[in-house]
């Protein structure tokens, strides 16, 4: 079974040693947003494509 692509997007920024303060302020977006996004608490698309552009995930 597949993990859902948040938890994929967490372990990313494990690997590449980064926090989510640094990759909000890398995609240019709200660091509340993109947390709550990341959390699965808000579903904004365009701020999970962007995540998952820079992430380089599916």
């Amino acid at each position: 079974m597949s993990e859902p692509w948040n938890v994929r997007a967490r372990k990313k920024l494990i690997d590449l040693n980064m926090n989510r303060r640094q990759l909000a302020e890398i995609i240019g977006v709200n660091y509340s947003v993109m947390c709550a996004v990341l959390n699965g608490s808000v579903i904004r698309e365009s701020v999970k494509q962007k995540i998952c552009s820079y992430l380089k995930i599916n």
